[in-house]
């Protein structure tokens, strides 16, 4: 008979196997989507998307036509958020991992444990607030945004747009200084598109 023994380690590279195996498949589940299109002359949208809505800043209804369309959904700067999140989750997982192998390091001291603990803590925190926010920023009508938190009470926020009026600015400012309690002097907001 034999015994199976998986210590923790074992257990984190196969959770971020199974993590990056999601990932993946979550990028590669449009792929159907991609490969119908190919099929379809470049002048066509189909049906439902041409009758697609989205809304603006306003709250009015934007209708797109298919020149719009088109133009939208092959936007490279989709791409520079997809790849920011990629990155910050790799860099993320990477101290993660890293800090929970002090902490199960027996012969760390346990000031350094304690230590570690608390920026584990720090971190999740600091990713729940960071995904938090991104979500209020794409509920005021942005397409899309990342939030960098930074440890010494200073944020930046990059939202997807051509440009940004004084007005969305001192929006997002004043939702983002609810959301952490930092003064609206230490966000930096760009616009990226």
């Amino acid at each position: 008979m034999y015994s199976l023994v998986i210590n923790k380690k074992t257990i984190y590279i196969i959770a971020a196997l199974i993590l990056g195996i999601c990932l993946l498949a979550a990028c590669c589940l449009n792929l159907p989507g991609k490969l119908a299109k190919m099929g379809q002359p470049e002048n066509t949208v189909p049906q439902a998307d041409v009758a697609s809505k989205e809304t603006n800043v306003a709250g009015e209804p934007l209708v797109l036509n298919a020149d719009q369309f088109q133009a939208t959904s092959n936007d490279s700067s989709s791409e520079f958020f997809i790849e920011y999140r990629l990155d910050r989750e790799r860099t993320n997982g990477r101290q993660i991992e890293l800090l929970h192998d002090i902490i199960d390091n027996p012969s760390s001291s346990s000031q350094t444990r304690q230590e570690a603990q608390e920026k584990l803590l720090f971190l999740s925190e600091k990713l729940a607030r960071e995904s938090e926010l991104e979500h209020l920023i794409s509920a005021r009508g942005f397409r899309d945004s990342t939030v960098c938190l930074k440890g010494n009470n200073k944020i930046t926020i990059i939202v997807q747009a051509a440009s940004l009026s004084p007005q969305d600015e001192e929006g997002i400012r004043q939702l983002v200084t609810w959301g952490t309690g930092v003064e609206g002097q230490n966000i930096i907001i760009l616009a990226k598109d």
